[in-house]
């Protein structure tokens, strides 16, 4: 049996197996092989030693390769769990994270900000539906670097009063010179639920879910 044939037949037992019953043919599997490979070989044309040391170094390939799996999965997992005790400290606290969206209710607009890093010439927002359907845009002129509460009436570009409901909002900033200004929106609200799915913490906040990687600010 040469390398190619037991490649062919790594190959092979692999594409079965996962189809079958999701197993994988381990380092076990593949020395079982090239042991009972020698013990069948042909005595009057041993496999050469050049061969056997090729098939030897795929070996240990393939069981470095399943060792570093094993350890990056061991590694996930414990940052899961190390993520889902941190999520907990979270609760009853009052939390900012990243997000674009807020809700409308009798022409009040629910806690949502944008944030600055550098000071804008020009400021605009761009608010639109839960549909993705655009309602209006607002001119906030010049703003400098830094945190601005978002504000609307609640009337869209013709002057209507907007249902109540979900939106979001675009925002765009530019300085003096017409060069685009980095923003993010935010909105604070209290942690009051965790939910996990998929070994990831979902922190409700104000309503909405957020991760720990948009979480900005916590404070009690």
């Amino acid at each position: 049996m040469t390398v190619s044939a037991i490649e062919n037949f790594v190959q092979t037992t692999h594409n079965t197996s996962a189809s079958t019953s999701g197993a994988v043919l381990g380092k076990d599997d593949f020395l079982k092989l090239l042991v009972t490979q020698m013990k069948n070989q042909d005595p009057m044309d041993p496999m050469d030693g050049t061969e056997y040391t090729a098939q030897l170094a795929q070996f240990s390939s393939l069981e470095a390769l399943q060792n570093i799996d094993a350890e990056i999965q061991q590694l996930k997992t414990n940052q899961a769990a190390a993520n889902n005790s941190r999520a907990a400290d979270y609760l009853g606290k009052t939390v900012t994270a990243a997000g674009d969206s807020f809700d409308l209710a009798g022409g009040t607009t629910s806690d949502l900000r944008f944030r600055l890093t550098a000071g804008a010439a020009e400021t605009y927002v761009k608010v639109y539906n839960g549909a993705g359907q655009y309602v209006t845009s607002i001119d906030n002129g010049a703003r400098a670097a830094g945190e601005h509460l978002f504000t609307w009436d609640g009337l869209d570009s013709q002057g209507v009063a907007a249902p109540d409901g979900a939106y979001f909002i675009d925002v765009m900033a530019v300085d003096g010179n017409g060069h685009p200004v980095a923003t993010e929106t935010v909105f604070s609200g209290r942690a009051t639920e965790i939910n996990f799915r998929d070994d990831t913490a979902y922190i409700m906040v104000g309503g909405r879910e957020v991760t720990l990687a948009d979480i900005r600010k916590i404070s009690s």
